[in-house]
This record gives C-alpha cells, sequence and structure tokens, in this order.
C-alpha cells in the first residue's frame, strides 16, 4: 500500500473565506503548472499532433481566463 501526501490549502486573503480557499487552490496549480514547463525543452517544437506544447499552454491559458 502507498502513503498518499494530503494537501490542505492555506486560504489567501479575501472577504469570504471559501473564495480565500479557491484562491489558493488556483495558486497552487499556477505554481505546479509553471514548475513544470519549466522542465519541458523545445515548447515551440510540434510534438503532439500539430500543436506545439506553447501552442497547448496557451489554449489552456487561454480557456481559463474566459
Amino acid at each position: 500500500m502507498t502513503s498518499r501526501q494530503r494537501l490542505i490549502p492555506t486560504p489567501a486573503p479575501a472577504t469570504v473565506p471559501e473564495v480565500g480557499v479557491l484562491l489558493a487552490v488556483l495558486h497552487d496549480a499556477r505554481l505546479r503548472t509553471l514548475n513544470r514547463v519549466k522542465k519541458i525543452s523545445g515548447l515551440d517544437a510540434v510534438t503532439v499532433g500539430h500543436h506545439s506544447a506553447g501552442t497547448l499552454l496557451y489554449h489552456i491559458a487561454l480557456i481559463e481566463m474566459d
């Protein structure tokens, strides 16, 4: 049996506590994405179908902002 790390977000300052937790989770996801992207070489090289990894990351960011 493998042990799992339990992650409990520390709420970011916000007027509503629930919003603070959501902001903390979004910030954590952003940091994880940035750390993973730093390890990728050739973001502009076509590696996934006909799209580069950079193009896919741009699309994900654009969708998340909508």
